[in-house]
């Protein structure tokens, strides 16, 4: 078994935006889980969906409660230095070995004859997510934070059962071929996450879905809290590299000093304090751990500096939201700067010509960098129409990290390096300034 590599065992089961690489439903996840001798009991889920910032926002919630003394499991993805950092327990990413060992696992169940007849194979996330939730089985974190991967009422991880706490961040319209239309139909999905007696804590304010969500509660029997009514944000002060604030609530005070970049990270702590105080009944944190926890909180790829002097920003941003977040960073920030380039690359079935839209809007001298990443589901610049393309630098043939060779190798002191447009790319970037392909 030592020959055994579970990460490229993974990777044979389809991939999210191939073939069959997208099967919604819990079907296939519960007969995993059931072969694996997987046991809820005694396991405390906070689960956490939404179209943005769920990510941020879960990383947040470990480090709290870290900080609070609690043994915690956290599962995320995509992963941007290391596969094992999709699954941990206490702050360590799950080491190869235990990896190995669940993924010989489920080799063991896939192969059963006939086992899949009737649902037809698991996905790479399905088996990826079975993983994470069998060694918090075995491991029992007093708490352990799920992030959702697509949508919610029929994601993967919405095979647990009583979850503490249901989060959701925000809704925008994004993935609309899977999720609906609207940001109704969204919030829907989103929301079927909610289940009987949980604690429901929401960062959307919007009407439109924020009804959505109330209704979902209310039929559970769920507490409701929204974030932006729980907490008053005051005395913020964002600077380049970090920014400052506090929250309040009656006689309660939180300072905070974030190293994430973004006025949208600043919501997402709000959500993150929020969930950590109405839960304080079943896992007390002072307003001192959430403090603490907030300003060592580390989430790579978002808005991450990689260099300061010509500033290099490496941003995960993949929907047209999230590049309203980074152009309004940037014209807050950065606006002393003679140009800014843009490196863009995205994945198939992104609403591009709106994610270019934003960056065009960013103040000053832009230039946009049209490319495409290593990954199967790339968006390759031929594919993209001439209208859109227009007016772009295109590297038709030049991959992303030829793209960003060029652009370091002609970048100016008073010029701003930005690679942007899936976390894919920050993967790929990371991974050759890692083996020194790429030195900064």
């Amino acid at each position: 078994m030592n020959s055994f590599d579970p990460v490229e065992y993974f990777k044979q089961f389809p991939l999210f935006g191939s073939d069959e690489g997208f099967k919604p439903g819990l079907k296939r996840v519960g007969r995993l889980l059931a072969g694996l001798d997987y046991d809820e009991e005694g396991l405390n889920y906070i689960h956490v969906a939404g179209s943005n910032g769920k990510g941020s926002t879960v990383a947040m919630l470990e480090s709290i409660y870290l900080q609070a003394g609690y043994s915690v499991g956290r599962y995320t993805s995509p992963h941007i230095e290391e596969f094992e950092e999709r699954i941990r327990v206490d702050g360590e990413n799950i080491s190869r070995e235990e990896l190995s060992e669940l993924a010989a696992e489920i080799a063991d169940l896939v192969q059963k004859p006939g086992f899949w007849q009737d649902t037809g194979r698991p996905t790479f996330f399905e088996v990826v997510t079975a993983a994470a939730l069998t060694h918090f089985s075995r491991k029992k974190p007093d708490i352990a934070v799920l992030e959702t991967g697509l949508g919610g009422r029929l994601d993967a991880t919405n095979i647990i059962e009583s979850p503490v706490a249901c989060v959701i961040t925000n809704v925008t319209l994004e993935h609309t071929e899977y999720l609906g239309d609207t940001l109704s139909e969204i919030a829907a999905e989103k929301a079927g996450i909610i289940k009987n007696g949980a604690k429901v804590i929401c960062g959307e304010n919007r009407e439109e879905p924020a009804g959505v969500i109330r209704k979902k509660a209310l039929s559970e029997g769920s507490s409701l809290f929204f974030s932006r009514e729980y907490f008053d944000l005051d005395e913020w002060e964002e600077k380049a590299h970090n920014q400052k604030f506090t929250l309040s609530r009656e006689d309660y005070k939180i300072s905070v000093e974030l190293e994430l970049l973004g006025e949208h990270q600043v919501y997402n702590a709000i959500t993150a304090s929020t969930a950590a105080s109405v839960l304080c009944d079943e896992f007390f944190v002072s307003s001192d751990d959430i403090s603490r926890g907030l300003n060592q909180v580390s989430w790579p790829g978002r808005l991450e500096v990689v260099r300061k002097n010509p500033p290099v920003i490496l941003d995960g941003s993949h929907t047209s939201a999230g590049m309203k977040f980074l152009r309004e960073y940037l014209n807050r920030n950065h606006a002393l700067y003679d140009k800014i380039t843009f490196i863009l690359a995205v994945l198939e079935g992104k609403d591009l010509e709106d994610m270019i839209g934003e960056l065009k809007s960013v103040e000053g001298e832009v230039e946009i960098v049209l490319t495409s990443g290593s990954t199967e589901r790339a968006l390759h610049p031929a594919k993209i129409a001439d209208s859109i393309k227009e007016g772009l630098t295109v590297r038709d043939r030049g991959e992303l990290l030829n793209a960003f060779r060029n652009s370091l190798d002609n970048q100016t002191e008073r010029e701003l390096i930005c690679v942007t447009g899936s976390l894919y790319n920050v993967l790929e970037i990371k991974k050759a300034l890692g083996n020194s392909e790429i030195v900064l």
